[in-house]
């Protein structure tokens, strides 16, 4: 307990010295003493927790879990052995029963199916709840207009929504965050990877059987049919949820997840095989997943594609964050406490939270 506390009380005072290199010493200090008074502990789910530390294939950072894909590669820069491992069939058509790819559901964009080969990466087990984003806002990389309020949406609806996902952000609200923290938007060939079980090539992030209540928060929840999760039914699950082989949570249903690629609807007929990013440009940023509110299976399979402005801030749009290395997460961090005192920061946390006055 005391350990995990104290764990929190570092992971406070470390975000703070983010912005530590345009303030002056005593600005930081006295961010730290207000910012300790008006959150308390950060707590939540920052931590991965037993079964996402499964064969050590995930690691805590002060931003949240992140667990390497492919799995089995616990350090997810190296490339591993087997090279298929990382090539998938992405994609999917209506078309041809015989011929590879074949789905039924599928939609024109999701044609051709073509093989894709990534690099390893790390991605976020859950997506970026509400706590997490609020810390961005409040020390500055994010804007407060990026994400809404009110309603369905969870920012800035107190206690009872911190451990919900951060919905109604902007793709750039999305972008800011994660490169914050020292990461980055998964690319929509990087998403679809972990949302087919990669080489596997499913058709839902949990196999092949039709969707249900106990895989994914989806239809129409705040109408009572699957994952109302609390008094106001605002229809989303908490940051916890069914898991797949890559140790991710609620990857399908929930909230729409921005990627990183601006849309193209004819993308994949000419898209690179090797480490696709999506077009140089367009009016539309790919959204994956499925949210609450959708009904129709075919949208939470792996392979469906959505896009939207990349301005539009809707109830059921969230996101989750990659980086190509967890140790980039690390040095977010680091940087600053290497260049600042980092011992006298923690003091002053210490003597805050113990009710003592703060050095001037």
């Amino acid at each position: 307990m005391q350990r995990s506390r104290r764990r929190r009380v570092v992971g406070l005072v470390v975000v703070l010295v983010l912005v530590a290199a345009a303030l002056g010493w005593r600005t930081v200090a006295r961010k730290v003493v207000a910012l300790v008074h008006s959150y308390g502990d950060i707590g939540g789910l920052w931590d991965c927790d037993s079964t996402a530390k499964q064969d050590h294939r995930a690691y805590t950072t002060r931003f949240g879990c992140f667990v390497p894909v492919p799995g089995h590669n616990v350090l997810a820069y190296r490339r591993p052995s087997d090279p298929d491992v990382l090539t998938f069939l992405m994609g999917a058509q209506a078309s041809d029963p015989e011929a590879p790819g074949y789905d039924p559901d599928a939609s024109e964009d999701e044609a051709p199916p073509h093989r894709v080969t990534i690099e390893p990466f790390w991605i976020q087990r859950h997506e970026v709840s509400v706590e997490q984003y609020e810390w961005c806002v409040r020390l500055g990389p994010c804007l407060p207009e990026q994400i809404r309020t009110g309603g369905y949406f969870n920012y800035g609806a107190g206690s009872t929504r911190q451990l919900y996902p951060a919905n109604g952000v902007t793709w750039e609200g999305a972008r800011a965050y994660c490169e914050w923290i020292g990461g980055r938007l998964p690319t929509e060939a990087e998403w679809e990877y972990v949302a087919r079980q990669g080489p596997l090539a499913t058709r839902y992030v949990w196999g092949d059987t039709e969707p249900g209540c106990g895989h994914a928060v989806m239809g129409a929840a705040a109408t009572g049919k699957c994952g109302v999760a609390n008094s106001e039914a605002t229809g989303y699950w908490p940051l916890n949820g069914p898991d797949n082989s890559h140790q991710t949570v609620n990857v399908i249903g929930n909230v729409w997840e921005w990627v990183a690629d601006w849309y193209g609807a004819d993308y994949y007929a000419h898209s690179p095989a090797v480490a696709p990013r999506g077009p140089e440009t367009g009016e539309a940023r790919v959204q994956r997943g499925g949210g609450w509110g959708d009904e129709d299976p075919a949208v939470f399979r792996g392979a469906f594609r959505g896009s939207m402005v990349p301005s539009v801030q809707l109830e059921d749009v969230g996101f989750r964050c990659a980086a190509d290395r967890v140790d980039h997460v690390v040095d977010a961090t680091r940087e600053w406490m290497d260049r600042y005192r980092w011992d006298e920061l923690s003091a002053i946390s210490a003597r805050v939270r113990a009710g003592l006055p703060s050095p001037e």
